[in-house]
């Protein structure tokens, strides 16, 4: 069934849409410039049957993904088959790159539904870590198609607002994991401050929205640092 969704409403709104309409126990959600490997649908529920003794407990079951000249992109995974979730993968393991599987429909519709508009999908997806542990394979699944034009561009800041809203949501939600990954919280401080000019929300509007006293003091350090990134906006013509 092909939805189309005129005007274009971004990729959360059209995961949402399309997500919704699912039936089937598991969803895949792939994008334009994704590609299946032969056999993947098959290697992931086999190992959902295999490992996930208690489903409950599991949102999905994920494998690893290559380029189009078979490079894996990201780093690899410690053991495989692996049980985390997503917010451990990134701040405890420091694994990164692109992981493509299966998730369940029921959990899926039920965080879009919770989901403002107008948030970025990696929200959802650290929702659903908090809630679910997943299964992780070093198996490749899904090949990314670094090579495909697109016409969306990453350029272009946009929508200022919500893109600080997301940084907000992610610090406030996140913050136990702080000690584990302090760089990459500090830096989405920096990034909140940024959207924040581009917003023109005042600095102690936006300090105060931050509930972790440690992000409040990284960010008050980071505003040093504010001018030079919005000169590299400009220098760039992202604005």
């Amino acid at each position: 069934v092909v939805v189309p969704l005129r005007p274009n409403r971004g990729f959360t709104d059209a995961v949402r849409e399309g997500v919704l309409r699912v039936s089937g126990e598991f969803t895949f959600i792939l994008d334009h410039d994704d590609e299946l490997v032969p056999g993947a649908l098959e290697l992931l529920t086999n190992t959902w049957r295999t490992v996930a003794t208690s489903p409950d407990e599991f949102s999905g079951v994920g494998g690893r993904c290559v380029d189009e000249t078979g490079t894996p992109v990201g780093t690899p995974l410690p053991s495989s088959p692996l049980i985390t979730n997503e917010l451990e993968l990134r701040h405890v393991l420091r694994v990164r790159g692109e992981l493509a599987g299966i998730l369940k429909t029921s959990i899926l519709q039920e965080e879009l539904r919770n989901l403002p508009r107008g948030m970025n999908h990696n929200l959802l997806w650290y929702r659903i870590a908090r809630k679910y542990r997943a299964i992780l394979t070093s198996d490749v699944v899904r090949i990314y198609h670094r090579n495909v034009t697109t016409a969306m561009t990453r350029a272009k800041i946009r929508c200022p607002g919500d893109a600080m809203a997301v940084h907000l949501d992610y610090m406030n939600e996140n913050a136990d994991f702080i000690r584990r990954d302090p760089t990459y919280f500090v830096m989405q401080t920096l990034l909140y401050a940024r959207y924040g000019a581009y917003a023109r929300r005042s600095i102690l509007r936006t300090l105060l929205a931050i509930r972790a006293p440690s992000l409040r003091l990284a960010y008050c350090l980071c505003l040093p640092l504010l001018p030079g990134v919005l000169l590299v906006d400009i220098l760039r013509r992202r604005i």
